[in-house]
């Protein structure tokens, strides 16, 4: 399966153009400006066994984190999921997993990501 745009994806006043793409194992959500340039993004990968988020945004750089569904609930009902630090990843990796799901995505989200993929790895080895 390959990442697939959702057309009339919710947009928040204010935000920046937000954007979905979305397969069964991974959703990618871009944010662009007024000028359609990539001001932040954020790739969900692992859905359905053990996910995380890759975030990137122009005005505070990178994260990683674990989602945490928010099913390990003891009494009462399920939480919301929420993002739990989790630092550990190989961005590699992630980069070759998200370049075999991004065939039919814009070439130039495609290689900005991959870049910032890279970027992060750079950083992280210091």
């Amino acid at each position: 399966m390959v990442l697939k745009e959702i057309v009339n994806t919710g947009q928040v006043s204010g935000r920046g153009f937000r954007r979905w793409f979305s397969d069964p194992k991974v959703d990618l959500f871009v944010w662009e400006d007024a000028d359609a340039n990539i001001a932040g993004f954020q790739l969900c990968y692992g859905k359905g066994s053990d996910e995380h988020a890759f975030t990137w945004q122009k005005s505070k750089g990178y994260t990683h984190h674990k989602i945490d569904d928010g099913e390990d609930v003891v009494i009462g009902h399920k939480s919301s999921p929420i993002l739990v630090p989790d630092g550990q990843f190989d961005p590699s990796a992630l980069s070759q997993y998200f370049i075999s799901k991004s065939k039919k995505l814009d070439s130039n989200i495609t290689r900005f990501i991959c870049e910032k993929l890279t970027e992060y790895e750079k950083e992280k080895a210091g």
